[in-house]
């Protein structure tokens, strides 16, 4: 709705609504099992070799909704305006699956050879059931602006608030694996078995929030020096504030350490010397204010607005995904916890449905003040948010015959990356693959254990050290034509490249680590590699053709062409192809370690 109150006021709202919801096959991801059970990659429940069930599936729902009011004011006479705007959108993204709710059950098969291999998969898969991804955001902006001279200030302030649900239980509904179909149906016992489960008295579902705010503040100045130029400088200021979640997110034998029954003390992150010393799951990056300086410009060669250069460059400062930061919430051992039990000799019996399983088995499922979590997600107290130096430059020419031809070069530099690392396990002995001319970076468990007598090996969110930042470059060229009968053609071409250090894919803290395959030493040495969504290579093509159809009307058909050299489709979008192995030789859990590729010198 728009209204115009008078001359100088003007209000608007709007409200807005998407639905959407579409099926998408089951995860490959065997999570929270370990990797010894089998080798998810290479013989997983979406591999050649397995025939999942439709209730594997699951159905993806995305509900969004918005709605925005602002009011204008003008005033000394149109020289100045007062711009106030309130904007509030809520995102809600649940799962659903087809059928009644039921255990993920993995069937394996062995091979010729006797590996292990899925046959089969049915029950939703392992991170369906208690899905939920739900972020509520208001946003507040008051925005001045006056024009005096040859300047045109603005001035604003805005502040916002983030709420951050995440609903995520790795084999919440119970996940089964059996060694074969004979097994399973003859009720043997599972060759593994986990379920994740609320803290709490009836072990019901808790959901991880985190609220996030930022206050910011802007300033710009717009020039106009001549006819034909144009200045703009600005500057930005944000201070992210993170509140506190050591009330209900502490866990005190991670940050403090366990005795045994015989008294004796058992270290963690209280450890002096451990990779994790003095951290804690409540631990949350601190508030400082992050500047952001910007400028930009326009050129008019010859005041025929034919021949234009026109750029900018400026500091931009980002976000991490807040789903990663939810996960120190979620896999801290305190709101919820999971039960893992690799031993086929001492196994749970098949149920049904999630609430079977915990009412036959509530025994095994501790609660409390639970041990030190085996893989939580940690904040670096001193983490900085990332941040991208962006510059451009571009040229605008009116070429003879009407032709619009563009040029224009982009160059990022990060100048503060974010990255995961594994914590808990430490350089071992190096070692030479046959073949290959150099050695490769190990990894070993520094041995720090919870009260189970389980590994702590803890993610850390941190940034990576100076000089080992990305980059990405682009330029582009572009003809334009516009014909008196209607007709308008439009072709470009861009060269792109573009490296970092982790692409920030997945839902999970592990995928970031885990799909990292940059360097030979493993994820936890960040190496530059190239970036999986950048084409290096990309041809656009646009043909139009519009005529009228009656006094006020027209009708309008258009050819849409876009091509670009890629790799495929993988699990996050486009990706890169790598050269790996069929396991990990590094020892820090992360990818398939890089095949090493001799050059055909090497070869002779």
């Amino acid at each position: 709705m728009d209204w115009n109150i008078n001359d100088n006021n003007k209000f608007n709202i709007r409200y807005s609504l998407v639905k959407n919801k579409y099926s998408t096959s089951p995860s490959s991801s065997i999570n929270p099992l370990s990797g010894s059970v089998y080798n998810r990659n290479t013989y997983g429940r979406t591999s050649e070799y397995a025939m999942y069930f439709e209730s594997n599936r699951y159905f993806q729902e995305q509900n969004f909704s918005s709605v925005a009011a602002e009011w204008n004011h003008s005033f000394l006479s149109g020289r100045g305006n007062n711009m106030l705007r309130a904007t509030y959108s809520h995102q809600n993204e649940p799962r659903s699956f087809v059928g009644d709710l039921f255990p993920t059950v993995d069937i394996l098969k062995p091979l010729e050879d006797g590996t292990p291999a899925v046959y089969t998969s049915f029950g939703p898969d392992p991170f369906t059931y208690g899905n939920l991804r739900d972020v509520q955001t208001a946003v507040v902006t008051d925005e001045v602006s006056y024009l005096t001279g040859i300047h045109n200030f603005t001035l604003g302030a805005q502040y916002e608030f983030d709420k951050t649900k995440n609903g995520f239980m790795q084999g919440g509904a119970g996940y089964y694996v059996y060694n074969s179909w004979e097994d399973f149906v003859n009720n043997a016992n599972p060759r593994a078995f986990a379920i994740t489960y609320g803290n709490n008295e009836k072990h019901e579902q808790v959901y991880p929030s985190f609220n996030y705010m930022q206050g910011s503040l802007y300033l710009q100045d717009e020039m106009t020096l001549s006819e034909r130029f144009k200045l703009a400088l600005g500057l930005r200021a944000e201070l992210p504030y993170y509140p506190s979640i050591a009330e209900y997110n502490y866990n005190k034998e991670f940050a403090e350490g366990w005795n045994d029954e015989e008294g004796n003390h058992h270290s963690i992150a209280d450890g002096e010397g451990n990779t994790m010393y003095g951290m804690s799951t409540a631990d949350m990056p601190k508030a400082r204010v992050n500047l952001s300086p910007r400028l930009g410009f326009n050129w008019d060669l010859t005041g025929e607005r034919k021949y234009i250069v026109r750029g900018g460059s400026g500091l931009y400062t980002g976000r991490l995904p807040f789903v990663w930061i939810v996960s120190t919430v979620g896999n801290s051992n305190c709101l919820q916890n999971q039960y893992i039990n690799s031993n086929e000799e001492t196994q749970i019996k098949f149920y049904q449905s999630p609430d079977e399983i915990i009412a036959n088995n509530s025994d095994l499922l501790l609660t409390g003040d639970l041990p030190a979590p085996q893989s939580t997600t940690i904040m670096d107290k001193n983490l900085r948010m990332p941040q991208t130096w962006k510059s451009s430059l571009g040229f605008d020419a009116e070429l003879p015959g009407g032709v619009k031809a563009t040029v224009e070069g982009i160059y990022n530099k990060d100048l503060t990356s974010v990255a995961v690392t594994k914590l808990g396990i430490v350089q071992d002995d190096p070692i030479q693959l046959p073949g290959e001319p150099g050695e490769r970076i190990t990894w070993k468990s520094e041995g720090v254990v919870n009260s189970l007598g389980k590994a702590v090996t803890p993610y850390l969110i941190t940034n990576t050290a100076k000089g080992n930042n990305g980059y990405y470059y682009s330029v582009t060229g572009q003809l334009m034509k516009d014909f008196k009968c209607g007709l308008n053609l439009m072709a470009a071409y861009t060269y792109s490249e573009g490296k970092n250090v982790t692409d920030g894919i997945g839902d999970q803290i592990t995928s970031a680590y885990n799909t990292n395959a940059f360097g030979i030493n493993g994820s936890n040495v960040h190496e530059l590699g190239y970036s999986s969504y950048v084409t290096p290579h990309r041809v656009l093509f646009n043909a139009g053709w519009t005529w009228a159809t009656g006094q006020h009307t027209t009708e309008t058909v258009g050819l849409y062409y876009e091509g670009f050299n890629h790799c495929y489709i993988g699990g996050y979008s486009y990706t890169r192809y790598s050269y790996t192995m069929t396991s990990n030789v590094n020892g820090d859990g992360g990818s398939n370690s890089l095949a090493y590729i001799p050059t055909e010198a090497q070869l002779m």
